[in-house]
């Protein structure tokens, strides 16, 4: 980890007498502060959050009496650097993989679903249109049959009229 410190003289009495090495003083302050910060988060979230993370430590050094002892002000703190252990880059890579792996198969698993969905209803609508032939099928034949009842009946009747005259 590294960061850098802006820092102010506002006190050069102070500054000279309040501590033997100020500059020195104020940078170990500066690390130990941003070691007590970053021990408080994970080390996913520090990369994410280094505007809050700059925020917290320039807070945490300035709460210091800085100002009362050794005449100094905090003016600003910005993380640099943040390179994290082989050890610890390792596992952060292997966790980003198996975070890779595991939203490829839930895309994959959520195309198939979308793929049997499609198959279902394709097979439900081929279902339906078959039932709607058939029934249409069933009502052209019952016409024709009705049809062919109501002609004979027509010309059974033109018969018996022709024969009772």
């Amino acid at each position: 980890m590294d960061g850098v410190l802006y820092i102010r003289i506002i006190d050069p009495v102070l500054a000279s007498y309040g501590t033997e090495d100020p500059i020195y003083a104020v940078v170990q302050l500066a690390q130990t502060t941003m070691r007590s910060e970053l021990g408080k988060i994970t080390l996913d979230k520090t990369f994410e959050e280094r505007v809050e993370l700059n925020r917290c430590i320039l807070n945490a050094i300035n709460d210091w009496p800085l100002r009362t002892d050794w005449g100094l002000e905090c003016l600003r703190y910005e993380i640099k650097d943040i390179t994290p252990p082989e050890g610890v880059r390792v596992v952060m890579e292997l966790q980003a993989e198996a975070k890779r792996k595991k939203r490829a198969k839930v895309l994959i698993s959520e195309g198939q679903r979308q793929a049997d969905v499609n198959v279902a209803d394709g097979k439900k609508m081929a279902v339906i249109l078959e039932s709607e032939a058939v029934k249409k099928g069933k009502v052209n034949r019952g016409k024709g049959e009705a049809d062919a009842i109501l002609s004979n009946a027509q010309a059974t009747a033109h018969a018996i009229t022709e024969v009772s005259r």
